[in-house]
């Protein structure tokens, strides 16, 4: 086993990294207790008063990574695997210990802003890193983390709004950046982002409530890129285009689906409901400004490797029926939409096709896992040291 050439950032997806109240002193996102939390509200949206600023937020600060260790963490894992098997040392076992200088760092942050404002977040979290030496750093980014360090090695820390910037950002940040490594990443989106903004996630008795989601700046980023993204009963492909705000007024999907806004109507009130509905369109827009600034920089002279997983059925559209319900795993077809199998899913890791985690190529590498088990793979892990020992 070769010794690390240089140090390595990593990166995880969306929902990974606690989440901290500095005001209460409590973890509002992270640890056991959230998911069984009753007695008092959420507190995981970001405020929808536009008036008070384009990108409005919050006080939670990013601070450690959900779990300790174990399948949920994904950020342990993959630290984990290159100690195992690439000879780094994360802070937790730095000199004091075995005598050899850290050289992995997780990055934590808030999965809830847009890639463009954790990209600037990336960048002063790399030249803490680099500190006196100023040597290169590799990144290794998981699901939307990958879209974090694509977003960072294109735009660098400059706004998509503003093209003239792009070019000498991101080379600026490419030239601290030797190698990337982008593994299971939506490049091209996900329907899990439109179902998360249609379908209540639970975790135990905690809710992750539609109209909690659709103020995260984040999840219009994670929809598919054609905008195309729900099929019929029939088979057909519906022409609307959900990466625009009157689509979802149209189809009444996500925050102005009547059932979601008379249950958000609880918290928030009428008023309530109309500022979450214009700061999801702005997100929206947002998101669309993002993907063209995606597609019109110039590529990054840094070497991305793009990993993906092929063998879980996943979906390229969600099934919409009749009465107004979705589908989005082969599971919750019912026995006359069987029929509909071949177009609903393609090959993927459950969550991500591969087609999309590999952008505008084909993946480097495909192995046979789940979205979550990629980071667990030892056949992955294994794959990630040889890359960066190359």
């Amino acid at each position: 086993m070769n010794p690390p050439k240089r140090p390595v950032i990593v990166v995880p997806g969306f929902g990974v990294t606690r989440l901290f109240d500095p005001v209460t002193r409590h973890y509002v996102w992270g640890v056991p207790k959230n998911t069984i939390r009753t007695l008092y509200p959420d507190n995981l949206e970001l405020p929808v008063d536009m008036s008070a600023s384009q990108t409005p937020t919050d006080r939670l600060i990013p601070q450690g990574y959900v779990g300790s260790r174990g399948p949920i963490n994904i950020g342990w894992q993959l630290i984990e695997a290159l100690r195992k098997y690439g000879g780094y040392t994360p802070r937790s076992l730095g000199r004091a210990q075995t005598g050899s200088p850290v050289n992995i760092f997780p990055f934590y942050y808030d999965w809830r802003l847009s890639a463009s404002e954790n990209a600037s977040h990336l960048d002063r979290f790399i030249d803490q890193v680099r500190g006196e030496s100023g040597a290169k750093v590799d990144l290794i980014g998981h699901s939307a983390g990958g879209l974090i360090i694509e977003t960072y090695l294109k735009l660098g820390t400059s706004s998509p709004s503003e093209p003239d910037s792009w070019r000498e950002a991101g080379l600026k940040a490419s030239s601290k950046v030797d190698r990337a490594i982008l593994i299971a990443a939506p490049l091209r989106g996900t329907i899990d982002g439109f179902r998360i903004l249609n379908q209540e996630e639970r975790f135990l008795r905690r809710r992750f409530s539609i109209d909690i989601v659709a103020t995260f700046r984040s999840v219009p980023e994670l929809l598919p890129w054609s905008g195309r993204m729900v099929l019929d009963e029939d088979g057909e492909v519906l022409k609307e285009n959900l990466l625009e705000a009157r689509s979802w007024q149209h189809l009444r999907l996500g925050p102005y689906d009547p059932v979601v806004q008379a249950d958000a109507e609880k918290r928030i009130g009428k008023d309530g409901i109309e500022k979450l509905q214009k700061a999801f369109e702005s997100n929206l827009k947002s998101a669309a400004s993002w993907r063209t600034a995606l597609e019109r920089a110039r590529p990054s002279s840094v070497p991305v490797t793009l990993l993906a997983g092929d063998c879980v059925a996943t979906a390229r559209y969600a099934l919409i029926r009749e009465d107004h319900s979705l589908a989005f795993y082969p599971g919750k077809l019912r026995s006359n939409e069987q029929r509909l199998a071949e177009i609903l899913f393609e090959p993927g890791d459950g969550s991500i096709i591969a087609t999309s985690a590999g952008g505008d190529r084909k993946p480097d590498a495909l192995f046979c896992d789940g979205h979550q088990g990629l980071a667990t793979d030892p056949n992955l892990h294994r794959a990630l040291v040889r890359i960066l020992q190359e």
